[in-house]
């Protein structure tokens, strides 16, 4: 009882010392962007192949991002082009296969490659801001064109829902039973709902 007594204080505490727009304001944060790279190590990709990262939002129900950029770090020393595809999961079919949902944006990278180094950081922005909605999961698709690369990854994984998936012709395998992520950082447009 005293705990309830206490935490009740704080809270009218707070809320008398800050006017409610500011309370607001304060609850309803928009982020610019995130970082999901850290140390880890690389995956090596093979020509044909692709990558996935499944990735949930969290924050406030009815939020929703967009995301005008993604930075991967890849190597592209063989490639002509780098893709990025966003699918959204079609949640009532349980299929969970990343590119098996409502593609919901697409950029494609064509200058700036030809490097060996894993760590090289390449920069794709999206024609239309892509909408992250909170509470749903979505699926980002890498694709190379030409050739074998490699990518960096983080382990263990900084998101919720990590797990990596790698389409080798046929059908999509998790060999990473740890759940790395992919490094890469995202950068936001705006939000809406909060």
């Amino acid at each position: 009882m005293k705990k309830i007594i206490i935490l009740l204080f704080i809270l009218t505490t707070i809320t008398s010392c800050v006017s409610e727009d500011d309370l607001d304001t304060a609850l309803a944060y928009c982020p610019t962007g995130e970082d999901i790279s850290g140390p880890g190590s690389t995956i090596n990709i093979t020509a044909g192949q692709r990558v996935a990262q499944e990735l949930s939002m969290n924050g406030i129900i009815g939020a929703t991002v967009y995301m005008d950029r993604i930075r991967l770090f890849m190597s592209s020393e063989n490639l002509s082009s780098v893709s990025v595809k966003v699918y959204k999961d079609i949640e009532e079919s349980h299929s969970h296969t990343p590119d098996d949902g409502t593609l919901v944006g697409a950029a494609t990278l064509t200058s700036g490659l030809g490097s060996a180094d894993p760590a090289t950081e390449h920069d794709l922005y999206f024609s239309s801001p892509v909408p992250f909605q909170v509470g749903k999961t979505y699926y980002l698709i890498v694709d190379g064109v030409g050739g074998d690369f490699s990518m960096s990854i983080t382990t263990p994984g900084y998101l919720p829902t990590s797990r990596i998936n790698i389409y080798n012709g046929s059908n999509w395998t998790s060999p990473y039973g740890y759940d790395p992520n992919i490094s890469f950082d995202v950068y936001y447009s705006h939000c809406t709902g909060i």
